[in-house]
């Protein structure tokens, strides 16, 4: 009968779990220049934010957006594809992104704000005309 640690090191077996998830980050710079690629190469997801240097599910948030000036192409087979021309003219345009107004910071911090007025207590308060009894209110009206 084998051991624990004997099974625990068979080959056939990956170390590490599987991650499930797949790549979630900024994948690291290219290896390649973006300048010596022909117009018409065509990159991968990955490659495209490895020049950007922003993570891949940003490239697919952009995509979503139907104004988004990157522009891609999906293959046949489904793959998402970015042409080297439409990075160079993406990067060109410099297009800043839009952002979300600050709110104004108030004008005098070191103001004192006026105490709120108190309220006043139910006992204070004198009615403006008597409260009828439970007495009163059964008995009939006399008439005239």
């Amino acid at each position: 009968m084998r051991r624990k640690a004997e099974l625990s090191t068979s080959t056939n077996k990956p170390e590490q779990t599987r991650d499930r998830h797949g790549f979630r980050g900024v994948p690291p710079p290219p290896t390649f220049s973006l300048a010596a690629l022909a117009d018409d190469c065509l990159l991968t997801e990955f490659e495209v934010a490895a020049i950007l240097r922003v993570s891949t599910n940003s490239l697919g948030g952009w995509r979503r957006q139907p104004d988004h000036p990157l522009r891609w192409i999906a293959l046949p087979n489904g793959f998402v594809r970015y042409i080297a021309s439409a990075i160079r003219t993406y990067l060109a345009s410099g297009r800043s992104r839009k952002r979300k107004p600050q709110p104004e910071p108030p004008a005098q911090a070191a103001k004192p704000r006026a105490a709120p007025p108190k309220r006043r207590v139910h006992a204070d308060v004198k009615p403006s005309r008597p409260r009828a009894t439970a007495d009163e209110s059964l008995a009939p009206e006399p008439s005239s």
